[in-house]
């Protein structure tokens, strides 16, 4: 299925009906001549910072029937477990983010929010179609996407600042994954970011009631 342009226009009208406020924003980007870098007397020496795609004119977030969507089939992210906390995200603050997909409607990125969307009954959902990128980029996208993610970390002291700001005000933050639920290792490890199964393990003296031979043991 191609996305064809009256197709488009359409989810745009219905996008403008249900809140255009939100989701209907035409993000243009920059084109070369914007992206030129200024000398010291405010003239262009030329150099691009970044051209917009190819054929690509603005990023347009358009309603789309969630039946009409189709997840990647070869989608190596696992997300089962992500799905119902990012489904509690869109329940309690709305969708914070479009899903992408290529011209034929298949996800590039997204999945996690897509299912979500299915778990609360969502019959439209917000998307940028990239009908600009080739499959070739769709795939690195995809990969990228996920894999630049993981390369952020936490600044704990800020981190349990706002959450206990968050708890003070009555908010749950434990049913987006932070603290609520976890064991003490867990929760040891998420602050000082070292796996449990990487965590020396607790060891404990004991006296063995018939040598009366003292010695460690590691104890759970």
């Amino acid at each position: 299925m191609n996305c064809e342009t009256d197709k488009t226009e359409g989810i745009e009208a219905q996008n403008d009906d249900e809140g255009a406020g939100v989701f209907g924003t035409t993000l243009t980007p920059p084109t070369a001549a914007d992206n030129e870098v200024m000398d010291d007397e405010g003239q262009a020496d030329g150099e691009v910072v970044m051209a917009a795609p190819m054929g690509f004119d603005a990023l347009s977030i358009v309603y789309v029937p969630i039946d009409e969507i189709r997840e990647y089939e070869n989608n190596p992210r696992k997300n089962d477990a992500a799905v119902a906390k990012v489904a509690n995200s869109i329940r309690q603050h709305g969708m914070s983010a479009p899903i992408s997909i290529d011209r034929d409607h298949v996800i590039i990125y997204g999945h996690t929010r897509y299912r979500a969307c299915r778990q609360l009954g969502m019959a439209t959902v917000p998307c940028i179609i990239r009908t600009d990128l080739s499959p070739e980029l769709c795939k690195s996208l995809r990969l990228a996407d996920n894999k630049l993610g993981e390369l952020s970390g936490w600044d704990n002291d800020k981190l349990l600042k706002e959450l206990a700001e968050l708890q003070e005000a009555g908010l749950d933050m434990g049913q987006f994954g932070f603290i609520e639920g976890m064991t003490d290792d867990e929760i040891d490890s998420f602050f000082d970011g070292v796996p449990p199964e990487e965590k020396e393990p607790k060891k404990q003296k004991v006296v063995c009631p018939k040598c009366g031979e003292e010695f460690e043991v590691e104890i759970a």
